[in-house]
């Protein structure tokens, strides 16, 4: 792993993502980039390199003067910083912005806090997440609170393990080496997609082969919903780290659709990392 992101805007929630991101950044001997973005008026439009435009009429000197503040912030928060190698600020669409600039810098992670469902709307709020969760090429690492002190050494990687398959968990496996942690499997029963246990336990061992896996852990757990077992199973465990794919086609993740990832994003305190599939 070579760079990760942390879109923020220097708040608290700024400084959780990068304790976490400088946890994995010092394994890896990666380097962490920050984007800040100043919110563009919802009609405002950009041309092909994400700038917005100046042709339209538009008085932007608030927002460019917005922006060198911008600037001049992000410079002093990261003075002394370890591991950062640069800090970037923007006009734009915050989701767009950031999305925007994965795609063309090469990122492998993407570390950014949110506020969940819960709390007042901030900069980056749960429908922010949602959207880049739900869009990102690359893993996406969210959390809502301080984790500096955070010691991971567990990793749950949640499926409905219906279809084994080979799937690139390049990120976990980046993870799980960087931070030496062990890795649990966990599938949710419910009433609605029943499986006996002896069929989940073989398509936990194949799906670990099929992915050269050791040694997983697994777990099965019954609830109303995959959601409310996600959710209850890290609370009644303390799992410091819960894995979820998204962007699903077919067996393996199929369940997932990015309603049910999204709502585990936005309702578990524990980091989550979602990883396209």
């Amino acid at each position: 792993m070579q760079k990760i992101l942390i879109p923020g805007d220097l708040t608290e929630l700024t400084d959780f993502s990068y304790d976490i991101a400088l946890k994995i950044a010092d394994k890896t001997d990666a380097q962490i980039e920050v984007l800040g973005i100043v919110p563009a008026p919802l009609n405002a439009s950009f041309d092909n390199k994400g700038n917005i435009k100046t042709d339209m009429g538009a008085d932007l000197s608030d927002l460019e003067e917005q922006l060198k503040t911008l600037e001049e912030r992000m410079s002093s928060w990261a003075e002394g910083k370890k591991r950062i190698s640069g800090t970037v600020a923007r006009i734009g669409h915050i989701d767009d912005a950031i999305l925007r600039h994965i795609d063309e810098n090469d990122i492998e992670l993407v570390a950014m806090g949110t506020t969940g469902a819960y709390g007042m709307k901030q900069w980056l709020s749960n429908s922010h997440a949602a959207k880049i969760t739900r869009h990102s090429k690359v893993p996406v690492l969210t959390l809502k609170c301080d984790r500096s002190d955070l010691e991971i050494e567990d990793l749950l990687l949640v499926s409905d393990f219906h279809k084994p398959e080979k799937i690139d968990i390049t990120a976990i496996k980046t993870i799980l080496d960087a931070l030496d942690v062990d890795l649990h499997f966990l599938k949710v029963n419910t009433q609605r997609d029943f499986q006996p246990n002896r069929e989940i336990r073989i398509n936990m061992e194949k799906f670990a082969e099929l992915n050269d896996l050791d040694d997983p852990e697994f777990h099965i757990y019954c609830d109303e919903t995959v959601e409310k077992g996600i959710i209850n199973f890290s609370a009644d465990t303390g799992i410091e780290l819960v894995a979820i794919g998204t962007h699903q086609r077919s067996g393996f993740s199929r369940l997932f659709n990015s309603s049910i990832s999204e709502n585990v994003v936005n309702h578990i305190w524990q980091p989550i990392l979602t990883y396209p599939t």
